[in-house]
């Protein structure tokens, strides 16, 4: 299927952090989008997602046999070792400093093929799917709370306030062996992705993104105004946002 990708992206502080922790990449050329949310003190959340970021681009440069096909096996086997990769840097880099010896972070992303989709991520950042006027969460959030509301242990409510919410099970540079999660799907005209840190996701509800994804056409004015919406809401975290529209 022909297609172009239109994307806006926009990344902000928020009202409470003192930095932006929060990285992001957009290789247009390769069809390539992703959002990494650092953590650790000392800036170390800053310094992970960033280095997450650069070894993505890195190596997403490097490796053309990703891109042509739809999704063979042996190219799911080139993205595991960059994220492999990505993975080991950041423990190298934590390693050789006590500064940044807890620091971690989360990416998420989408990688486009001729008529599919891969999404990809490790941690609880997201990504969404707008299609025909519906909005889909197409990662799973690999946070406590998440754990225990799919064997019913937490009640939605419990979970939206619950003191272990910001507790994820999964980062990259948290240990030796990552766990990331795909999935894929084809693609129609007209699909809407939304890739986020959780700065959005914790401020703005599913129902209103969805609306506000409906109501704009231009991906940089739906970038714009979901960032405004998170500000208004409070702005408590570092608020990143790629949106890509399949036209």
């Amino acid at each position: 299927m022909k297609y172009k990708l239109k994307y806006g992206v926009v990344t902000d502080r928020g009202k409470k952090r003192e930095i932006n922790e929060d990285s992001l990449l957009v290789l247009p050329k390769k069809n390539f989008f992703a959002v990494a949310d650092g953590m650790g003190g000392h800036y170390g959340g800053e310094v992970a997602s960033n280095l997450a970021v650069d070894v993505l681009k890195e190596k997403i440069n490097k490796n053309h046999a990703l891109f042509g096909e739809d999704i063979p096996n042996e190219n799911m086997e080139v993205f595991d070792r960059i994220l492999s990769d990505v993975n080991q840097k950041i423990r190298d880099k934590s390693a050789k400093s006590k500064t940044y010896n807890d620091m971690g972070t989360t990416v998420v992303g989408l990688l486009f093929f001729p008529n599919t989709v891969l999404s990809f991520h490790v941690g609880d950042s997201r990504n969404y799917l707008l299609r025909e006027g519906k909005l889909f969460q197409i990662s799973y959030d690999h946070s406590w709370v998440n754990e225990q509301l799919r064997f019913n242990r937490l009640s939605t409510h419990e979970a939206r306030t619950h003191k272990w919410k910001n507790v994820i099970m999964r980062a990259m540079g948290g240990q030796d062996i990552i766990f990331p999660e795909y999935s894929q799907m084809d693609i129609s005209k007209g699909d809407l992705f939304v890739i986020c840190s959780d700065g959005l996701s914790d401020m703005v509800p599913d129902r209103t993104l969805q609306k506000l994804l409906n109501r704009f056409e231009d991906p940089q004015e739906i970038a714009n105004i979901l960032l405004n919406e998170a500000l208004k809401k409070g702005g408590l975290d570092n608020i990143t946002i790629v949106v890509v529209r399949v036209a």
